[in-house]
């Protein structure tokens, strides 16, 4: 005779209920002590290269990362959801060392209202989708276009796809930046008419200034007259518009400084003559022609681009996307405001590479007539669009160079129009090298294929929608028949 215990059956159900719930809490505190993530993505975009992870382990001073990236931004949710796991990857690689905040300005307006004003951002009048690195009293600004680059083929209308994240050359040269014993040096030419790098009026270079030490550069000025070197802690020298002559003496300094690996941002400017016949001759014509740069003495005009209520000479022109520059701008536009035309020379000296950064559209022309600017039309002595705005050179032994044919679209007049902040400091993180930490290379977004033949379709067909729902069907068959076979037994 068979003995049944109600209750000894009941407590061991209750027992292994007990021990489930157990092994579960012991599995939620074993996977938050020791998060452990798989990365199946072809490209690892989830997931650090060696040379990040060593770069946040070993950091000997505490960083502090703060998002500010949130939906509705130009990027896709997805594309935000990846930047976001690499920068917990940051953290979880030195969680001693490495903290992240995550603001979202819509949910947490007083926190955000206070580390913007921590930070000097105006939401008024600076982008604020960036991340902000931090180590003592460095800092650093990464803009979201510095860690994205935009499919260049793809549609234009919507948000425009991302085709690679670039987060880990601009995070670990950002954790790179703030812990590294100087800040690189950025010296504005001064004493031939130059801009001022610290004016706030329209015609100056404050915004742009201000944006350089956001990203943690140092501003200096350097008297260039009668100059016979460049200061030896230079890495950048921006000469912003000069309306008289560099003398060849000057001149000299600074082709000496640029072969000898230095970088130069010349933002030239068509100043016209007295008598307006002619341009002033800014005396950087030979320098220029050591790195296959020609300035053509006209006044670009581009009537099929201009803006409203303004003349010809004021208008917008589309960047060139196959350059570090570019790259992230996906083509939108940089307004020109008064700019001369410029040209690769050829032939150019054989050890430098030249690329066009922003274009003239066809419809337009390098007006030549200088004389008669007030009525502008197109003849035989002009120069026929598309014409070069903006190059970039650099030499294989070392050097780089950015020429710019409008002082003013860095001006504060232009930085925040279309995408001439951008483009800005875009071309001093190139000039700086600030993109290029450890050779790091983007991740590759595009989504791996998988291509099937047709007789492998049709029986990727049969397994799925036939074969399996039999399956299922028949065990349920089986089940219920074994139930009824035995309830007719007892």
């Amino acid at each position: 005779m068979a003995i049944r215990f109600p209750a000894l059956r009941g407590g061991g159900t209750a027992a292994a209920i007990l021990a489930a719930l157990a092994l579960a809490a012991l599995a939620n505190v074993a996977a938050a002590k020791f998060p452990v993530r798989w990365d199946w993505t072809e490209s690892g975009l989830y997931t650090l290269s060696e040379e990040s992870r060593r770069a946040a382990a070993g950091l000997g001073r505490d960083v502090r990362i703060v998002s500010f990236l949130v939906d509705g931004g130009p990027v896709s949710p997805d594309a935000l959801r990846q930047i976001d796991s690499l920068l917990e990857a940051y953290r979880q690689a030195n969680p001693k060392r490495v903290t992240l905040e995550r603001i979202d300005p819509r949910r947490d307006p007083l926190r955000a209202q206070a580390l913007l004003k921590e930070f000097g951002l105006d939401p008024l009048r600076d982008s604020i989708d960036v991340v902000v690195v931090e180590s003592g009293a460095r800092r650093k600004q990464i803009r979201l276009l510095d860690m994205v680059e935009f499919d260049a083929g793809a549609p234009s209308s919507g948000t425009p796809p991302v085709r690679a994240l670039k987060v880990e050359p601009a995070v670990t040269g950002a954790l790179t930046a703030v812990t590294r014993a100087k800040r690189p040096t950025v010296y504005f030419a001064a004493g031939h008419g130059e801009r001022d790098p610290l004016a706030a009026a329209e015609p100056g270079l404050s915004r742009f200034a201000a944006g350089l030490e956001r990203e943690d550069v140092a501003v200096a000025p350097w008297n260039a007259v009668g100059a016979t070197e460049v200061p030896k802690d230079a890495d950048l020298v921006v000469v912003a518009g000069p309306t008289s002559p560099w003398l060849p003496a000057e001149r000299d300094a600074l082709t000496r400084y640029l072969e000898g690996g230095g970088r130069a941002l010349l933002l030239l400017e068509p100043t016209l003559r007295r008598g307006g016949d002619a341009l002033v001759d800014d005396g950087l014509g030979p320098l220029l022609a050591r790195f296959g740069v020609a300035e053509d003495a006209d006044v670009v005009v581009d009537p099929g681009r201009g803006v409203p209520f303004l003349g010809p000479e004021t208008f917008y022109a589309e960047t060139l996307g196959l350059h570090p520059v570019t790259s992230s701008l996906r083509g939108q536009p940089v307004l020109f405001v008064l700019a001369r035309s410029l040209r690769a020379a050829k032939p150019g000296p054989a050890n430098v590479v030249v690329h066009s950064l922003a274009e003239s559209s066809d419809a337009s022309w390098g007006e030549t007539d200088l004389a008669h600017l007030r009525q502008v039309a197109l003849d035989k002595n002009d120069l026929k669009g598309p014409l070069a705005l903006a190059l970039a050179a650099e030499r294989e032994r070392g050097g780089r160079l950015l020429a710019v044919g409008d002082v003013d679209s860095f001006s504060n007049l232009a930085f925040d129009r279309l995408a001439n902040g951008s483009f800005a400091l875009n071309a001093a993180d190139w000039l700086l090298d600030e993109g290029n930490a450890l050779g790091l290379r983007p991740k590759d977004r595009r989504l791996a294929r998988l291509f099937l033949t047709g007789p492998q379709l049709d029986a990727l067909f049969a397994t799925l929608v036939l074969l399996l729902p039999a399956m299922a069907v028949g065990a349920g068959l089986y089940v219920w028949a074994r139930r009824r076979g035995g309830g007719r037994a007892r």
